[in-house]
C-alpha cells in the first residue's frame, strides 16, 4: 500500500479549474506523489489524455473514470427542487460524483487528500498530509469560527416528512464539515460505503449542498469518523474557506478573498 494520493473530482466544466489547482499543487505545493482525477460521463477520455497539462504530467496523474450516479426519478425531481431553492440553478447533480472517493479503488493508498478544483494553493502541502489520523476523516468545520451553524441547516425543509424523519433518526444539532478538502484514512472505506451514501441520498434528497450534507450525515451521524483538521502550526495556517488572518500565510484556501 502506498502512503498518499491527492484526488480531484472534475467534469468538463471544471477542467480548467482542475488544471489551475493541480498545477499549483505540483509547483507551489511541491507535491510529487500520485494524483487521481475522478471523471464522469461528460468527458471524452481519449481527448482528456491528450490534454497538454495531463500529457505533460502523465507519470503522476491517474485518470479514474466512474459512471455518473443515477438516482431514481423521484429523487432527481426532489434534488432539482432543492438545488433551485439553494440557488444552484445550473443543477449541480455532478457534485454527488464525490461519493466515488469512498470506493475500494482508493484503498491502494493509505491516505487520500481530496481538494476541490479551483482551490488556491500557496505553499507546500506536506504539513497538511502529516496530519492524517487512523480511522478518521479530517476536514474543516463549515461553521468555523463561530460554530453557530449546525448540520440541520444543511437540509432544506420543503419536504416536511423527510425532514421529520431526519430529525427523529439523527441528532443534527452538531458541528459539521466542508467537503471542499478532506484528508482521510482509507480504512474508513468499506465495501458498501459508496452504496450507503447513494441510499442515504435516495432517502434524504434534501441536502442544499448536495454531496456535503450526505457525507456529513454518513461520516458523523452514522459512522462518527469526522475530526476537525488542525488549523495550522507555528508557521502557517493549513486551510480555510477564505483568508481570515494576515499574521501567517495559508497553505490552501477555497477562495482568495480576505474575510475578517
Amino acid at each position: 500500500m502506498s502512503s498518499n494520493c491527492v484526488a480531484f473530482v472534475c467534469n468538463f466544466r471544471y477542467l480548467p479549474k482542475f488544471v489551475e489547482t493541480c498545477e499549483s499543487l505540483i509547483y507551489v505545493g511541491e507535491y510529487t506523489g500520485p494524483i487521481v482525477l475522478v471523471v464522469g460521463d461528460d468527458i471524452n477520455l481519449t481527448g482528456l489524455k491528450k490534454h497538454p497539462f495531463i500529457k505533460t504530467h502523465s507519470d503522476q496523474i491517474i485518470i479514474h473514470y466512474c459512471p455518473n450516479i443515477v438516482f431514481g426519478a423521484e429523487t432527481n425531481a426532489k434534488i432539482n427542487i432543492v438545488n433551485t431553492k439553494a440557488g444552484k440553478f445550473g443543477h449541480k447533480l455532478f457534485q454527488y460524483h464525490k461519493f466515488h472517493l469512498f470506493t475500494p479503488f482508493f484503498k491502494q493508498w493509505r491516505h487520500v487528500f481530496y481538494i476541490d478544483c479551483g482551490a488556491k494553493i500557496f505553499g507546500p502541502i506536506a504539513p497538511i498530509l502529516g496530519c492524517a489520523k487512523p480511522e478518521l476523516l479530517l476536514a474543516h468545520s463549515d461553521a468555523y469560527p463561530t460554530h453557530q451553524w449546525k448540520l440541520s441547516g444543511q437540509f432544506h425543509g420543503m419536504f416536511p416528512e423527510i425532514n421529520e424523519n431526519l430529525a427523529k433518526r439523527w441528532d443534527l444539532d452538531v458541528d459539521y464539515f466542508q467537503s471542499t478538502i478532506m484528508l482521510f484514512d482509507t480504512a474508513i472505506i468499506e465495501d458498501d460505503t459508496f452504496q450507503n451514501l447513494c441510499e442515504l441520498t435516495e432517502e434524504y434528497p434534501v441536502s442544499g449542498t448536495n454531496d456535503q450534507g450526505i457525507l456529513n450525515l454518513y461520516f458523523i451521524c452514522v459512522k462518527n469518523k469526522w475530526s476537525q483538521i488542525p488549523l495550522g502550526d507555528a508557521d502557517t495556517y493549513f486551510y480555510d474557506f477564505n483568508i481570515r488572518q494576515t499574521d501567517k500565510p495559508y497553505i490552501i484556501t477555497k477562495y482568495y478573498v480576505f474575510n475578517d
